[in-house]
């Protein structure tokens, strides 16, 4: 239990102790010192934060592609239809706005 994974006796259980209970344990840890070493240690490349940003980047995109789209057709369809009833434009707008949000992309 944790019992055995406190080394020192000091009553938490620091990295450095749940990593060598793991490793001598269970086994589920199965790295050398080294290699934890120098796995962490080396700075990302400027190719790295691109292709890192391109991933991150493209789903937003995407999101406002969308979402603008279904509030400009939504509030073009509503002023269409209810302008008649002396609905302003940015009032159409809104109510686009509400269509959007309401479509669940917000």
């Amino acid at each position: 239990g944790a019992a055995a994974a406190d080394a020192d006796r000091d009553g938490t259980i620091s990295h450095a102790e749940l990593e060598a209970w793991m490793r001598t344990s269970t086994g589920a840890i199965d790295h050398s010192a080294a290699q934890s070493e120098s796995v962490g240690d080396a700075d990302p490349t400027l190719r790295q934060y691109g292709l890192f940003s391109l991933t991150i980047g493209i789903p937003f995109v995407g999101f406002g592609l969308m979402d603008n789209s279904i509030m400009l057709l939504s509030g073009d369809v509503i002023d269409s239809y209810i302008s008649g009833f002396g609905c302003s434009v940015l009032m159409s707008a809104a109510l686009g706005n509400v269509v959007s949000s309401w479509a669940g992309l917000s």
